[in-house]
């Protein structure tokens, strides 16, 4: 495959790269919260935990509707590098 098609194939994954990174920051906080915690009701009342839900949970939701949004705009995929950072574009090759 030429590395234009790869190139246009990796920009079109970038918005599900960033919807994957939201769940994948979600899943990791709860992970590490209840790796240190029980999981218990008295621990997920804690104010350590609803602190941290407070804290962390609105920019998760921010990435994961980032990359909903970006499949739904009218951005050419020419530009998804440029929202994403660019890294999920040049990240394969470098493993090439």
């Amino acid at each position: 495959m030429p590395p234009d098609e790869l190139r246009a194939i990796y920009k079109r994954n970038i918005p599900t790269q960033i919807t994957w990174f939201g769940y994948t920051l979600l899943v990791g906080y709860l992970g590490a919260f209840f790796w240190f915690n029980d999981i218990s009701l008295a621990s997920m009342t804690s104010i350590d935990f609803v602190l941290g839900l407070l804290t962390t949970v609105p920019f998760i939701i921010g990435i994961l509707y980032e990359g909903y949004w970006i499949q739904r705009s009218d951005l050419s995929s020419d530009r998804y590098p440029r929202i994403g950072g660019g890294s999920s574009v040049e990240l394969p090759h470098s493993f090439c």
